[in-house]
């Protein structure tokens, strides 16, 4: 695909968009806001003309997603360190953060879910998009995938794992590995269209189409215009009759009486039309100058916008930059690697100076996804896209996503895991802040629950007090006492009695009730009128 010449491209929008606002102030609203949409429009028409390279970042940390045209749906890819088991509430915590080349809206797949739409945002963000409804399951979606296409992938597609998967529940099982995964759906978007619709396109020209269609939906504003109040409808002086019991005089009092209220009654309509039409031009003048504020912002940042989205497009088509293959010549000093992107057909073998003595440990870094690569790409006059150079970075994504996993959890466990596992990752000190703040909750916690304790051993101190004050308690011949006993080790009961003899320390009683019950008590078989000596403690005042 030619590209055309740049600088002429951006010149004629600035002098484009120099002459609708010149125009501003003569043209209609509507006159304006078709003219704007048009400007920006064209002058985004070939983004590619804009730039001569960009940067492809890892950006979903080896998430990826299947096309799947027939059915119009995207399937989510996972990497094999989140191949594991997950619950239901993980599952869904999962969805709810999971974002992939921009995609989010990720639901699981259910047995029994049809009838899928699309979404309004994707049709106002995308433009207009034809409503496919699915009449069918989401598992005889992927049956059908499978069955389509047992021995191989789509040209866009990274792999067709979940072929080899048996469904149970929400979750996909590996027959061999007993892994489990949850199998995230969302259905297309407008541009998921385009790109499935015209996949066969070569890479620059399909990168172009996308950006652009991307950029224009960035760029087209519209704006929320006021509606114009319609002129009031005056009353119309009603026709008086003169009556047969009104003289003329109160006739024509009573007709300029009429007259003088319909005046009024106009006046208050015009005051009050006059008013809204005030607040109309108010209003449609913040709306146009709103209006002409985002088109401003948009002109001026138009240069970071191409260049963002292109990559963006970029991204969206080729997904991550990944390492598909390492190997280390130590009298060179040197890596091969071979770079290819997770989805499409990018494939590069570069070289890759690392010494002898840091080698080992960078390709483990690079096996375990600690370091991935960034490239750099040029957009050639003649359509073509060229490797410019590689740099090795950190595994930013990885990080993240290794801290989400951390923070759904929400443990001290799982916090410091995370740490030894990733010790140059940015997130670290948040890791170490969240671990602070689980210790001072648990300290907190802690404290109140040893407060209760104390609390409570102090109430059973206090009831204990209260109790032996009442057993200390001076007692007279004849006062009523108790005392609680047990039967058969377990059946509480009260034994009365009647003060008989008080000596010293010790005290003579007569048994009055059991209860019904025979009670052992200090050998002696306690039943009513039994007379028996006891401590004086032993015995309470009855309530």
């Amino acid at each position: 695909m030619m590209m055309g010449p740049r600088s002429p491209l951006w010149q004629l929008f600035i002098f484009a968009f120099l002459l609708v606002f010149a125009g501003h102030a003569s043209a209609s609203p509507q006159d304006n806001l078709h003219r704007n949409q048009q400007t920006i429009a064209e002058a985004v028409a070939d983004p590619l003309a804009h730039i001569s390279s960009l940067t492809w970042r890892n950006r979903d940390g080896g998430k990826s997603f299947m096309i799947d045209p027939k059915n119009g749906f995207l399937w989510a890819t996972f990497p094999d360190r989140l191949m594991k088991e997950y619950s239901s509430d993980e599952a869904t915590a999962m969805m709810k953060d999971l974002s992939i080349s921009g995609h989010t809206g990720w639901r699981m797949v259910d047995r029994g879910a049809a009838g899928v739409r699309h979404s309004d945002d994707d049709r106002n963000r995308f433009g207009e998009l034809e409503l496919r409804e699915q009449l069918t399951t989401d598992l005889d979606f992927v049956a059908d995938y499978c069955s389509a296409y047992p021995d191989k992938v789509f040209s866009l597609f990274s792999s067709n794992r979940y072929c080899t998967y048996i469904f149970s529940g929400n979750v996909w099982h590996n027959e061999r590995a007993r892994s489990a995964l949850p199998l995230p759906v969302r259905p297309f978007t407008f541009l998921d269209r385009y790109i499935a619709d015209n996949a066969t396109l070569p890479d620059i020209e399909l990168l172009a189409h996308t950006a652009s269609r991307m950029l224009r939906a960035r760029t087209t504003f519209s704006r929320n215009l006021p509606i114009k109040p319609a002129e009031p409808e005056l009353p119309a002086m009603p026709e008086l009759v003169k009556g047969e019991f009104e003289t003329t005089p109160q006739f024509e009092e009573r007709k300029a009486a009429a007259v003088k209220e319909l005046r009024q009654s106009e006046e208050a309509a015009q005051l009050a039309y006059q008013q809204e039409l005030r607040t109309y031009y108010e209003k449609l003048e913040d709306a146009n100058l709103l209006y002409a504020h985002k088109i401003a912002t948009a002109a001026s940042s138009l240069e970071y916008l191409v260049r963002d989205t292109v990559e963006d497009a970029w991204h969206l088509l080729f997904g991550d930059p990944v390492f598909d293959s390492i190997s280390y010549n130590a009298d060179a000093g040197e890596f091969t690697v071979t770079v290819r992107s997770s989805r499409r057909s990018f494939l590069q073998q570069l070289s890759h100076k690392v010494p002898l003595h840091e080698a080992p440990t960078f390709k483990q870094d690079v096996l375990n996804l600690e370091l991935v690569p960034a490239m750099d790409l040029s957009l050639s006059e003649e359509g073509l896209i060229t490797l410019a150079g590689m740099s090795v970075t950190t595994n930013e994504t990885l990080h993240r996503d290794a801290y989400s996993d951390a923070a759904r959890q929400n443990t001290i466990v799982a916090y410091r895991t995370f740490i030894d596992s990733y010790p140059t990752a940015a997130e670290v000190e948040a890791a170490r802040q969240k671990i602070a703040d689980l210790q001072a909750e648990d300290e907190r916690l802690e404290q109140e629950r040893l407060a209760r304790r104390a609390a409570e051993q102090q109430r059973k101190a206090d009831a204990h007090r209260k109790e032996l004050s009442k057993y200390q308690a001076f007692k007279h011949a004849g006062d009523k006492v108790c005392r609680d006993g047990r039967v058969a080790f377990f059946l509480p009961v009260t034994i009365t009695a009647y003060v008989e003899v008080v000596s010293g320390n010790r005290i003579q009683v007569r048994i009055a009730d059991t209860q019904g019950q025979s009670i052992n008590y200090n050998g002696v078989d306690l039943r009513q009128n039994t007379i028996i000596w006891d401590d004086y403690d032993n015995w309470k005042h009855c309530q």
